[in-house]
């Protein structure tokens, strides 16, 4: 009997290789050590779908990554946000395999490497590699884990796209081995009817079966949908990840599948329209319902019947059931009926001065703002005003819209009356309240004609700061004379606009110093070739609205 992975892996030959005739893709793990996860392919994150696997390395950085197949490195980029210290393999058979947040590369990726930030003169670089530059062999090391970029714990993000169009693809189609019998958790239910939402409490009966704790029937008039909240875990690790499947059954029938095999990048910020935003920004919980958005081009769904809002006739019965899947085929399910009931109320009359279609551009100027919406940035009709709110004796704010309305595309928010003196605009600014932080946030912003501008991808309450502030350097406390230790870390920090640039230069020779953002520390190590004696390092850091700093530190290195 053809084991499961096998089947898999036919599966992927046929439905994702674009006319592969023959499976020529065996590929071995990245890692020599039992594969654990903490995070699956598709996840629901923040504002994106995981386009790949975390593979967890037990909390330590510095373990060994190995090619999966022949292959060439096709592209090196080194970030201090994102996937910190990537790289790319190209491989014979059509696709490409991708690595994240590593600590380091083997030696020679690393001089080739150095030697491109040298003549670049940056720490971050995103270059393609010349084809036979970088050839390695399966099984080869190129580079070792560690917690680089938007990483908040070491681990290894891997990612195995098709080389043509860089679709990811679920890595575990691919006979990846991870270990799990776990049947995903189903957290939440909702309901949706008319202009009511209500969150039914859930009873587990027993391992992947659950029911509705008051009443197993629920009263719907005229249409309505329905969401569920869960997570799927897996053995030996305590991390909550995502499910692959999501099905809604009635009466026996799918009516609604979103599953993650593939997607394309540009529609990861669809993950709006596939769960109940404003849900998520209240509570951080993600919903995925059944609702299809008229504006919703999310390429995961297998199944939409009547666009996932149903219809619930007087005195009709349906039996309904929630089915929540991992990728090795351990189910959750959660079952409950509807009885429709005559509808008594009128639906309510969406409020706000302005109406966007969820398809076409429009301007709007109110006040002293103007607002440029281009085609697109909706999923569905949006109502929303816009407010003036007085911050404070001098400074005023201003409420766009609501921000559980959830915003496709960015668009761009201006003003041409900038409340600070005229030296002063080009250091001004727009902010954005964080309601998680209770704070304001620096917005990337221009001046420019006589106009603040920024680009922007959420409602909220906006406002103009001035930022004549400087980044700060703090230099470490070191001993009079330097022996053993050869790693400076510098604090650096700016308090509004952030850090746009940063130089350091050990005896006025510009050198690679790596920017780790979490920590805000600037991080250098001495090389083993520099001579014993007198030596400067100097920092000079520039922000997002051309404040500078330069500071020195002078130090005297002793032979060890």
């Amino acid at each position: 009997m053809r084991s499961f992975f096998t089947l898999v892996s036919v599966f992927i030959v046929f439905g994702f290789a674009s006319g592969q005739s023959k499976l020529d893709h065996h590929f071995r793990s990245p890692v020599d050590f039992d594969v654990y996860l903490s995070g699956t392919f598709g996840e629901l994150r923040g504002g994106h779908f995981h386009a790949g696997i975390d593979i967890k390395t037990y909390e330590q950085v510095g373990k060994a990554i190995k090619m999966i197949e022949d292959g060439y490195i096709s592209r090196i980029k080194i970030t201090r946000y994102g996937y910190g210290k990537a790289i790319y393999v190209n491989h014979p058979n059509g696709y490409t395999s991708v690595y994240g947040h590593l600590d380091g590369f083997n030696r020679t990726i690393t001089k080739y490497v150095e030697e491109i930030q040298r003549k670049q003169q940056s720490y971050e670089i995103d270059v393609p590699v010349p084809k036979d530059r970088l050839y390695y062999k399966k099984g080869n090391i190129i580079a070792y884990s560690g917690n680089s970029g938007y990483s908040f714990g070491p681990h290894i993000h891997f990612e195995i796209r098709e080389t043509a169009g860089q679709k990811p693809v679920n890595p575990l189609f691919f006979g990846f081995k991870v270990k799990d019998n776990i049947p995903p958790f189903i957290r939440g239910f909702k309901a949706y009817n008319q202009d009511t939402v209500k969150e039914l409490p859930l009873q587990r009966i027993k391992k992947g079966k659950y029911r509705l704790a008051d009443s197993d029937t629920i009263e719907m008039k005229g249409r309505g949908y329905f969401s569920v909240d869960a997570i799927d875990m897996l053995n030996g690790a305590p991390n909550r990840n995502g499910v692959y499947s999501y099905k809604l059954f009635r009466n026996g029938s799918v009516v609604f599948h979103w599953k993650a095999d593939r997607f394309s990048f540009y529609e990861t910020r669809y993950i709006h329209a596939l769960t109940d935003y404003a849900e998520y920004v209240e509570s951080g919980r993600k919903f995925v319902w059944s609702k299809l958005m008229p504006n919703n081009r999310l390429s995961m769904y297998e199944k939409t019947d009547a666009k996932g809002v149903f219809r619930f006739p007087v005195d009709s019965l349906d039996s309904w059931k929630w089915v929540v899947d991992d990728l090795k085929g351990n189910k959750s399910k959660l079952r409950f009926y509807t009885m429709g009931v005559s509808t008594d109320t009128m639906t309510k009359i969406p409020e706000g001065n302005y109406r966007l279609s969820p398809f076409e551009s429009e301007t709007i100027t109110d006040s002293l703002l103007t607002l440029d919406f281009r085609d697109n940035s909706f999923y569905d009709s949006v109502f929303f005003d816009i407010q003036s709110v007085n911050l404070d004796s001098v400074r005023m704010g201003y409420q766009i819209g609501d921000n559980t309305l959830p915003v496709h595309r960015r668009f761009t928010l201006s003003a041409d009356t900038i409340p600070f003196e005229q030296e002063l605009h080009q250091k001004a600014l727009w902010v954005v309240f964080d309601d998680e932080d209770s704070v304001f946030q620096a917005v990337d912003s221009r001046f420019s004609n006589g106009k603040l501008s920024a680009s922007i991808r959420e409602f909220g309450l906006y406002a103009m700061k001035v930022d004549t502030v400087p980044p700060s350097i703090k230099w470490p406390v070191l001993p009079d004379t330097l022996r053993n230790s050869r790693q400076i870390s510098i604090i650096i920090k700016d308090e509004l606009s952030g850090i746009d640039e940063y130089d350091l230069y050990l005896d006025n020779e510009w050198v690679i110093a790596e920017y780790d953002t979490k920590n805000d520390v600037l991080n250098y190590t001495l090389p083993k070739a520099l001579k014993p004696g007198n030596h400067k390092l100097r920092c000079v850091l520039l922000d997002h609205k051309g404040n500078k700093t330069v500071s020195s530190l002078n130090f005297v290195l002793d032979n060890e």
